[in-house]
């Protein structure tokens, strides 16, 4: 990725898979139970974006250099994407994140969606690794593995 803040998509070429996968994921959003989570961790690279829900609202963090190896670190270009699409410095968490109060699991499937395609390279669902402590929100998740290319 070049030194300037850009992404290397277009953020109209959402991935059909991509876009169909953004109902599923804020419906799962919208049934997680308080103080749970979901982590959409990016196969064999270290990165993710993780939300956990919280006295009504949603925080969204998505990995930051404190995670990563030496070689996968976040380059300045990527740094300078996460500010500019309104991703927060990493605070005591070590994560760059977003905050909804009240909840708004559309809006925070969408910066997460968003995210993992146009700032870690995700192409298809199928690249994802998904975990929850929850059983049903996995199970609601599930879908996502039958999502068309």
């Amino acid at each position: 990725m070049s030194d300037q803040v850009q992404p290397t998509r277009q953020p109209d070429a959402l991935p059909d898979a991509l876009a169909a996968a953004l109902p599923v994921l804020a419906a799962a959003i919208a049934g997680l139970p308080e103080g749970e989570y979901i982590i959409l961790g990016v196969r064999e690279t270290g990165r993710y974006v993780q939300l956990i829900t919280y006295d009504g609202g949603i925080r969204c963090e998505t990995v930051g250099n404190f995670y990563l190896p030496d070689d996968g670190q976040l380059s300045e270009a990527e740094l300078g994407w996460l500010a500019h699409h309104g991703w927060r410095d990493p605070d005591e968490c070590g994560n760059h994140w977003h905050e909804w109060e009240p909840a708004n699991p559309l809006a925070t499937a969408t910066v997460a969606v968003v995210t993992l395609h146009l700032h870690h390279g995700v192409e298809h669902p199928n690249e994802l690794e998904i975990d929850s402590e929850d059983d049903r929100t996995l199970e609601a998740l599930a879908a996502l593995s039958e999502l068309s290319t």
